[in-house]
């Protein structure tokens, strides 16, 4: 029978001390006493206990590797998130340990507790869950960042995107274009961002005199990772309750994938976009060019959050002070053929054919 391979909490458990312990004990991340420090270095040489990222190198050396939590890796924005990161962290010679968490609690404390085990010498946390216990606890090991998440009242270095004031110039772009009845729709505004970006569209709707109504105003129940067939559904069920006439003259939706959803729902029941209904996104994925129509969207710079994001935890890695704490990248408008307008010239608008 295959021996049972000895963990970093069998370690624990058998010196009696926390996980995060035995883990600055190994890494010398942080200071411990000497009786705790003999008595988990005793057990491991009794336990024969091998850490996983020191099977292949000796001592205290560096791991060069990071850890990316990631809400949904078939989304193109963390995708891309990713790939920023990766690139980043292959110039200054590291590698990233990916662990994909699809917006559950459990599925993030699970692949925490794995990587610090595995070694790795920080975090990026990037969109996700709001559990801040959960990035505490990485926190006591091992230094975390987080990349498109916020979590009120907590220290942790953030690079987000400026969802208040682009969502605002949004809605400042459809009232110039002559829109004035607008409806919403948007993921569980359980996190930060969606918050931000609902913020940002009531205030463009309230400076630019526009009308919201809450019967035009769709908020999903939770996050899923099937974002086009969750909004298509909730599309669907909304347009059984509502007339043609009763309809927003445009939807804005929180993500290209949502807008997705939207438009199809639109279409089969005889709409069309933008003719009779347009559409906006955010995120410009890739397809969103490629859609019939076009999607208005709103761009994020997933190359500069995921590379900011990278830079701040090596910083913080080699111990060095982080400039700007709480980086904001800008975004900016892409306008595509979705939306009927004149395509006035706007700070911070892109107009793409």
């Amino acid at each position: 029978m295959k021996e049972k391979k000895v963990t970093i909490k069998d370690v624990a458990q058998e010196s009696g001390v926390a996980v995060s312990t035995v883990s600055h004990v190994l890494n010398g991340t942080a200071k411990i006493s000497d009786a705790t420090k003999n008595r988990v270095l005793e057990v491991i040489r009794a336990m024969n206990y091998i850490p996983s990222n020191r099977k292949a190198r000796g001592g205290g050396a560096s791991s060069k590797v990071i850890g990316m939590m990631l809400a949904d890796m078939t989304n193109e924005f963390y995708s891309r998130c990713t790939n920023a990161v990766m690139n980043a962290a292959a110039a200054e010679n590291y590698s990233v340990l990916i662990g994909e968490i699809a917006y559950d609690y459990k599925r993030e404390y699970m692949c925490v507790e794995a990587m610090i085990e595995k070694g790795v010498e920080g975090i990026i946390f990037t969109g996700g869950a709001m559990d801040a216990n959960i990035i505490r606890r990485a926190n006591k090991s091992i230094p975390v960042v987080l990349c498109d998440r916020k979590l009120m009242g907590t220290p942790f270095p953030t690079v987000t995107t400026d969802n208040v004031t682009i969502m605002r110039d949004l809605v400042a772009l459809l009232s110039t274009w002559g829109y004035t009845k607008l409806g919403y729709v948007s993921e569980s505004l359980e996190l930060h961002n969606l918050k931000e970006r609902f913020l940002g569209f009531k205030i463009g709707v309230e400076e630019n005199g526009l009308r919201l109504q809450d019967q035009h105003t769709l908020i999903l129940p939770k996050h899923r990772t099937d974002k086009v067939t969750t909004a298509n559904q909730c599309l669907k069920e909304y347009m059984e309750k509502h007339t043609a006439k009763d309809l927003p003259e445009v939807f804005v939706t929180t993500s290209d994938l949502i807008a997705i959803g939207v438009s199809s729902a639109l279409k089969e029941n005889g709409l069309r976009i933008p003719e009779d209904i347009g559409i906006t996104g955010f995120d410009d994925i890739s397809v969103a060019a490629h859609l019939d129509p076009p999607l208005t969207t709103v761009a994020q710079n997933m190359n500069e959050l995921g590379l900011y994001s990278f830079r701040n935890v090596l910083n913080l890695i080699h111990g060095t002070a982080i400039g700007i704490p709480h980086s904001v990248v800008d975004a900016k408008i892409i306008t595509r053929g979705s939306v009927l307008g004149n395509r006035l010239p706007l700070y911070g608008v892109e107009e793409t054919n």
